[in-house]
């Protein structure tokens, strides 16, 4: 993979990304050797184009630096910077997962549904949060090749806590704000008007992902979902006009680790990995909606958005049972249930 995937010409990579990148990958094919495995990649006759076609190049002779393209030029729209963000980070980081990793997905049919839904019909993904690459890596990974080509339209709204991606000044703001990336203060309860904005998206028909467990969990148990959630699928009047898709995946807390020390947004990856991802059937939750203006939840609606959370996560924590017993004991025994909101 390295030096054969190249950005459209007229770009080019920053060089610190670059030693940067170079030292983490030469540091995880290192290991890989002393293991005794060979990645993907590097077996022969690889081609980076079996997991992500080529882009197409843009019109034009003038060389940019990739984050000038992005960020700095005052003639691209926020539509256009996430456009050209999203079709270029995205294919990387699917070759990350598929090139660098063993990605296997299961029941994705699920998703390609979910995709193809009627216009102005919103998609609310959910899922375990288990390490920073969880998106955009993983999303990247399993949508479509074509969908990362066509533009930003129809890929997903992120959500990212404000104290680790929105930070006033820092290059990572740019980076979420480009990557479709929307903020939400952790910590502000369920009437901040951030997650008006994640509603307004939803009611428009976009996609937003979202990690109902607010934060990154390594000890395999699936936490209690924030009633947040449960204000997003509450907040769509209708729910035909809403379709709420889960997911569960195992493997990139292996890929990139975090420790409670950690300072870092990225670690040295472990490369190799075997990934795992099995969607759901999207949730009917047309029961619970029609409870909105029955007692006690016309009065209390945040005891509804609990129930509206747990249950999506208990469809989440049936997914993991279900690729467990798919698996065999690959996977090793289901983790104790006990997780809390800490």
């Amino acid at each position: 993979m390295r030096g054969d995937y190249q950005l459209p010409t007229g770009w080019r990579w920053d060089s610190e990304c670059v030693n940067r990148f170079e030292e983490l990958l030469s540091w995880a094919e290192e290991r890989a050797a002393a293991n005794g495995i060979t990645l993907p990649y590097q077996q022969p006759g690889f081609k980076p184009e079996s997991v992500m076609p080529p882009l197409a190049e843009p019109e034009g002779e003038e060389e940019l630096s990739f984050v000038d393209s992005v960020f700095c030029d005052p003639r691209l729209r926020t539509e256009t910077r996430q456009s050209v963000t999203i079709g270029t980070v995205g294919p990387v980081c699917r070759l990350f997962v598929r090139g660098a990793n063993h990605l296997h997905v299961h029941d994705g049919h699920h998703l390609e549904r979910s995709l193809a839904r009627p216009a102005g019909t919103g998609l609310l993904s959910v899922c375990n949060h288990i390490a920073t690459i969880d998106d955009p890596h993983l999303l990247a990974a399993v949508v479509p090749a074509r969908l990362l080509l066509r533009g930003a339209a129809e890929m997903r709204w992120a959500v990212c806590g404000h104290d680790v991606c929105f930070r006033e000044g820092s290059m990572l703001k740019k980076w979420a704000e480009a990557s479709k990336a929307l903020p939400i203060v952790r910590g502000a309860g369920i009437w901040q008007k951030e997650l008006d904005t994640i509603i307004a998206k939803l009611q428009q028909g976009d996609w937003v992902h979202y990690f109902p467990e607010g934060k990154i969990r390594q000890d395999g148990r699936i936490h209690p979902f924030r009633r947040g959630v449960g204000r997003l699928v509450a907040s769509v009047e209708e729910p035909q006009r809403l379709q709420v898709l889960p997911f569960y995946h195992v493997g990139l807390d292996r890929v990139q680790p975090t420790t409670p020390g950690s300072t870092s947004i990225l670690s040295r990856p472990q490369l190799g990995t075997h990934i795992h991802v099995i969607f759901g059937e999207p949730v009917d939750l047309s029961h619970l909606l029609q409870l909105r203006g029955e007692p006690p939840f016309d009065q209390q609606p945040t005891l509804l958005y609990e129930v509206i959370a747990h249950t999506l996560e208990e469809e989440v924590r049936a997914l993991r049972t279900e690729l467990h017993r798919r698996l065999g004991g690959e996977l090793g025994a289901v983790p104790p249930e006990g997780g809390d909101f800490g």
